[in-house]
């Protein structure tokens, strides 16, 4: 009887720990989701207020070769 219990209480015990190690593992896998979504998300928005300052070069002649 009280081996039954002892292995009653050993089963709850690690069943009560892998639980526990796979809600974390969900926690971490969720949150780091949540944290890389919100980079994307303030980096669109911080692009669309910035000033594009692009250069246009254009050449006047282009050569290849000797002149």
């Amino acid at each position: 009887m009280l081996h039954n219990f002892i292995t009653f209480l050993q089963n709850f015990l690690l069943a009560a720990i892998d639980f526990a190690v796979m809600g974390s593992l969900v926690l971490f896998t969720l949150s780091a989701f949540c944290i890389s979504s919100l980079g994307f998300v303030f980096e669109a928005l911080l692009a669309r207020g910035k000033d594009d300052n692009i250069i246009d070069i254009k050449a006047e002649r282009v050569w290849f070769g000797e002149k």
